[in-house]
């Protein structure tokens, strides 16, 4: 532990900082509660508005919902935006109804309120407004550099973010960035990939930098979501009529024993390949949501990383009884 106003110097220097919750700008915002704040809880509240509908909103409105608290999920447009292919989303919305969770989409806020009876109020811009215990802000993490004060050390920013290069340079000799607060891809295995690969290349000689292609990602809603490559959008934005998209939509049979089908959550899995000049079939992005997915998305990842084919996928044989046969079932064909 150093004394205040000590310096510190060495031959290395790496930004770490990560990120922090957005701090809410409407008025009332100082009545809301972080994600942060949520893992610190001691009790449960009864009701909760989450404000937001990216994969924090998502995740954290879920969990609350799974430990019996009456939720709300008010986003301004629709959840998650952007972050996945958006055929899934409908499935997901309807998962959250059959676990009791209320969405508001298309809902901007203007404010919160306390209430007399204790309650907080989220005033909507149509005129109409909700009410919990809690409010929980999940509005994006922006990079945590404001206290660093990187002007004085000459360290370049973007938007808010450590800029760096190929190789987690900054502008200045000597000092590297990442993870979050360069604002890249903004995953835990992401940055302790980053670290590693510049530790080795500070330390050991090698000369390896890290590929941001295909990496997986879940977000873990109920059942979760899973990603890896481009989403059918950017794939055919890309390559156009050269794309082929293949689906399979069913119910787990870990819902079987379910007597209704409001606790039967759906599942959907997609294959998106790219036909190559050759006439080779290539997998360039593998989507689902649904029971098991999230680890089911490590060795998907793998494949892809290898640049698998769609053959190589119809080539596997299946496991049955499993959800994850379902990949190698789409409309396979014969070994050739």
């Amino acid at each position: 532990m150093t004394s205040e106003g000590a310096t510190l110097t060495a031959d290395h220097i790496v930004i770490a900082s990560g990120s922090y919750p957005r701090k809410p700008e409407f008025p009332g915002g100082e009545l809301c509660w972080s994600s942060d704040d949520v893992f610190s809880m001691e009790e449960l509240p009864k009701s909760v508005i989450t404000l937001g509908g990216g994969y924090i909103g998502v995740e954290m409105s879920q969990i609350l919902a799974a430990l019996g608290v009456k939720t709300t999920l008010v986003a301004r447009s629709k959840i998650l935006r952007g972050m996945t292919d958006q055929e899934l989303i409908p499935i997901l919305q309807e998962n959250m109804a059959k676990l009791h969770l209320e969405c508001k989409l298309n809902s901007p806020f203007n404010s919160v309120e306390k209430l007399e009876n204790g309650l907080l109020r989220v005033n909507l811009a149509d005129g109409t407004s909700v009410e919990a215990e809690k409010v929980l802000s999940a509005l994006g993490r922006p990079p945590a550099v404001d206290d660093l004060n990187l002007g004085n050390a000459g360290v370049e920013t973007v938007k808010g973010a450590v800029k760096v290069d190929e190789w987690q340079n900054t502008n200045v000799p000597g000092i590297y960035a990442i993870g979050d607060v360069t604002n890249q891809i903004n995953l835990t295995p992401v940055a302790i990939r980053q670290g590693r690969l510049l530790s080795q290349r500070l330390f050991a000689g090698q000369n390896f930098k890290m590929c941001y292609d295909n990496v997986a990602s879940v977000i873990f809603s109920h059942p979760p979501i899973g990603s890896c490559g481009l989403d059918e959008d950017k794939a055919k934005a890309k390559w156009g009529d050269k794309v082929k998209v293949y689906k399979s939509e069913f119910i787990n049979m870990f819902y079987s024993p379910g007597k209704t089908d409001d606790v039967k959550l759906k599942s959907l899995f997609k294959i998106i390949t790219h036909f190559e000049d050759d006439g080779t079939e290539r997998v360039v992005g593998v989507f689902g949501i649904g029971k098991g997915i999230d680890e089911m998305m490590q060795g998907i990842s793998i494949a892809v990383t290898m640049g698998a084919t769609k053959q190589d996928f119809d080539n596997s044989v299946a496991i049955h009884p499993t959800a994850s046969e379902e990949w190698v079932l789409m409309d396979a064909k014969m070994i050739q």
